[in-house]
């Protein structure tokens, strides 16, 4: 699951149409916080930690019945979990296409339909089309826009809660993560590999919440808690993997991760990405 961090820059609303803001002025507000707790894995979301000088937040807690009836719901679809002033937090459930490219089916054809103008102007970010999580959208150009800048400036925080095959050993319960990453286009998507020569920079921490055993076979799973620095393409699943091979760890990567799982085959079948 996914939690973003986002500056204050979103604006107040002073006109409304359709249940959502339409014209917007900026507005001085505290940073926005977006939680929600990883679904079967534990009852409290990410905390982030506060530093000396930090802007107080303002925190936005999602509809954990609505997120539930989501992940319950055969048809896969998203829902909102929360909104405020020039935005609405979407929960976008596993299998689900999260590209706003491609406005007819999932998260863009939710925002095409709820909003007047096209989803790839609105979606401030997206997720892989087998992880779920919260998914942050403008509910107009200026706050779409303005919600994009601060990505771009990286004054949101994306925090997000993993599953990993095997013990993390002691000794690296946090840490940051640098593997350099490049992606090239594969068949309808992207692959992402660890190329410290001619990759781009990506940088992620990470942080120990538990270890675990599979109630029905006994597999260790660890759980931790990520935060983006850089938001490049599969960064979490290829940078915990990469740890993963270096720590021994055979399967290598995340549960339910078909694509970048290596090493013996997983005894966790787990059909999601977690």
């Amino acid at each position: 699951c996914v939690v973003a961090t986002v500056a204050a820059a979103t604006a107040a609303a002073a006109e409304r149409g359709d249940g959502w803001e339409r014209h917007h002025r900026p507005c001085s507000r505290p940073p926005l916080t977006l939680r929600r707790a990883a679904v079967g894995a534990t009852s409290q979301g990410p905390v982030r930690r506060r530093r000396r000088g930090d802007v107080p937040e303002r925190v936005v807690q999602a509809d954990e019945d609505a997120v539930a009836a989501a992940e319950k719901s055969a048809a896969r679809e998203p829902c909102i979990v929360a909104a405020g002033s020039g935005y609405f937090v979407l929960f976008k459930p596993c299998s689900c296409l999260c590209s706003p490219d491609d406005p007819d089916v999932g998260v863009a054809r939710f925002v095409q339909r709820t909003l007047r103008f096209p989803p790839k102007e609105a979606m401030c970010h997206r997720l892989d089309f087998g992880t779920s999580g919260l998914v942050l959208v403008g509910t107009s150009q200026a706050a779409a826009d303005a919600l994009r800048r601060q990505r771009d400036e990286r004054s949101w925080q994306k925090e997000y809660v993993a599953l990993m095959h095997g013990f993390l050993p002691e000794g690296t319960e946090r840490g940051l993560l640098s593997y350099r990453l490049r992606t090239e286009p594969k068949g309808r998507g992207f692959e992402t590999t660890v190329d410290e020569r001619e990759g781009e920079q990506a940088l992620t921490r990470f942080e120990v919440r538990g270890r675990f055993r599979s109630r029905a076979d006994g597999c260790p799973v660890t759980l931790v808690s990520v935060e983006l620095v850089t938001g490049r393409t599969h960064q979490i699943r290829v940078h915990l993997r990469q740890l993963s091979q270096e720590l021994g760890l055979s399967p290598a990567g995340l549960v339910g991760d078909s694509r970048y799982q290596v090493g013996a085959s997983a005894p966790c079948h787990d059909q999601r990405l977690f």
